[in-house]
């Protein structure tokens, strides 16, 4: 307990001398949305980048360094959840072959976004309560492949006939795997709103964007075991090997809405 009350103390004094010294440093954070964008967000069947992403919610954490009046550096942490639609997935699916059931599964997508770039704040009222904010920012992108699965289950009746008079069950599925971390960039608009010279409410609308890069899913039949791409386990317990790692577009249109403090 007593470190504890050494480390807030240390924490306060920290601070109490950064707003003596008017450091120029600042923090920031918000919560919003994110909404997926391009192939991301995605429903077409007939393309497989498609990722069927969901609007899910978005954070982030900040940390600003004024080194003009209207002008510094940003460092930004940021994280937003994407689920994939597997609703729609499905229904599409048995649209474009009648006869057919579809079943899916998947866990969502996790995103960690570290930038760094520069800001600029313009005011727009004379007491400059009111500033117009726009930030660029460029870093790396790390998350990990969703864990999918589907199931196909065929009808003798079925009108295109795929089921060869007999009910047929088909499934593949793919392991959730690591993606090594990649390129991304961010550029964004905001309001910020001083309530006073510390505190500050904000809201921002950023896109950001990237491309991953990871093996695709695989699949295995009740006839035998087929490899599209991704690791799977066929008949037999025997595991088949990614070979086809094509470029996953990533995109999103996040808005947050948060507070930012002056240090």
């Amino acid at each position: 307990m007593s470190k504890l009350i050494l480390i807030l103390s240390l924490g306060i004094l920290f601070i109490t001398n950064l707003h003596a010294q008017n450091s120029g440093w600042s923090i920031n954070a918000g919560v919003g949305l994110a909404f997926p964008s391009g192939k991301f967000g995605s429903k077409n069947i007939h393309d497989s980048t498609a990722s069927f992403a969901k609007t899910g919610p978005a954070f982030n954490l900040g940390v600003d360094y004024k080194l003009k009046k209207n002008f510094g550096l940003s460092f930004l942490i940021s994280g937003q959840q994407n689920n994939v639609d597997t609703k729609t997935l499905d229904n599409k699916l048995e649209a474009a072959f009648p006869g057919n059931e579809f079943h899916s599964t998947s866990n969502n997508w996790f995103t960690w976004e570290f930038m760094a770039g520069a800001y600029i704040s313009l005011p727009l009222d004379k007491k400059n309560k009111i500033n117009f904010t726009a930030r660029a920012m460029a870093g790396i992108l790390k998350t990990s492949t969703y864990k999918f699965s589907q199931s196909q289950r065929t009808d003798p009746n079925d009108t295109l006939n795929l089921g060869g008079g007999t009910t047929t069950i088909e499934s593949f599925g793919s392991y959730q795997q690591p993606v090594k971390s990649t390129f991304t960039y961010l550029a964004g608009v905001g309001l910020q709103y001083n309530l006073d010279k510390i505190i500050s409410f904000k809201t921002n609308i950023d896109y950001s964007a990237a491309s991953l890069s990871f093996g695709r899913i695989g699949y295995a039949s009740s006839s035998g075991a087929s490899l599209a791409t991704g690791t799977v386990t066929g008949p037999g317990g025997i595991n088949q090997t990614t070979r086809s790692y094509p470029k996953q577009p990533f995109a999103s249109i996040n808005w947050r809405i948060g507070i930012g403090i002056n240090l």
